[in-house]
């Protein structure tokens, strides 16, 4: 009778812990683990220990920064040269590559970003953006900015599983980087400008676009800029040269 009850309430156990396990495994969309293994592994910065999530799961709100000179032209975490005009971001545990999509809670501005770094490594801090995702969002000139952060577990697979069939790295053998994979397959209807251009601030380009085409004054005919022309600059005139060549004058061209 003992061994009976033993043996039940061995079983008892074990399906408690198996259902208590399932239960966590099941949170969240698991991200893609063969490729950029390297970046699943815990690792230590300044004496804290960080420990990579294994899903998609997270949505916080917080204090972001931005990160650029100091970093610009050298490795990123996913192995790629970081470009500071790009439009991508750095997170300490979400997988890479993972796609979120960053809000400006102060103005409503968001993007949607390649998380394919680590950082950034102070405690108030949940998010760092490259200088051109910053100047995007608008939190630039001022350092630091309150966001949003929402990933996208159904977007975060599908570039994970485009970017693994070039092997465990995801490097095209092309060269085009994940950004400019990411922009022109997953993300055609953002307007973000080509990788490696500057992203202009979104405030000064809305202004921009309101102001009024500039027109002539005669009728609707569109302004059309001034032409180049020579102008003489001196009067004198030179004498043949030894060489041959004869200079009546010295143009320059000046816009008028």
């Amino acid at each position: 009778m003992k061994k009976i009850v033993g043996a039940l309430t061995f079983v008892a156990f074990a399906l408690i812990a198996l259902f208590l396990g399932g239960c966590s495994t099941t949170t969240g969309e698991k991200a893609h683990d063969k490729l950029c293994t390297g970046t699943k592994r815990p690792y230590k910065v300044m004496g804290s220990w960080y420990t990579p999530q294994e899903h998609y799961d997270y949505q916080e709100e917080g204090v972001a920064s931005w990160y650029g000179p100091r970093f610009h032209g050298k490795p990123k975490s996913c192995g790629e040269i970081f470009n500071m005009h790009g439009v991508s971001a750095a997170h300490k545990t979400l997988p890479i590559p993972s796609v979120v999509r960053v809000t400006n809670v102060r103005n409503g501005t968001s993007v949607k970003l390649l998380v394919d770094d680590r950082g950034p490594f102070v405690d108030d801090r949940i998010i760092d953006l490259s200088k051109g995702a910053a100047t995007y969002l608008g939190i630039c000139n001022r350092g630091l900015g309150k966001v949003r952060v929402e990933c996208l577990p159904e977007e975060s697979k599908a570039f994970a599983k485009f970017v693994a069939q070039y092997g465990r790295y995801g490097r095209d053998p092309s060269g085009q980087t994940w950004e400019a994979i990411f922009r022109e397959r997953f993300d055609t209807s953002s307007g973000i400008p080509a990788p490696g251009q500057r992203v202009p601030d979104r405030k000064y380009a809305l202004k921009r676009q309101e102001q009024p085409r500039a027109t002539s004054f005669k009728g609707n005919a569109p302004f059309r800029r001034p032409i180049a022309k020579p102008i003489p600059v001196s009067n004198r005139t030179y004498k043949k040269s030894k060489g041959g060549g004869d200079i009546d004058r010295l143009l320059e061209v000046q816009a008028y």
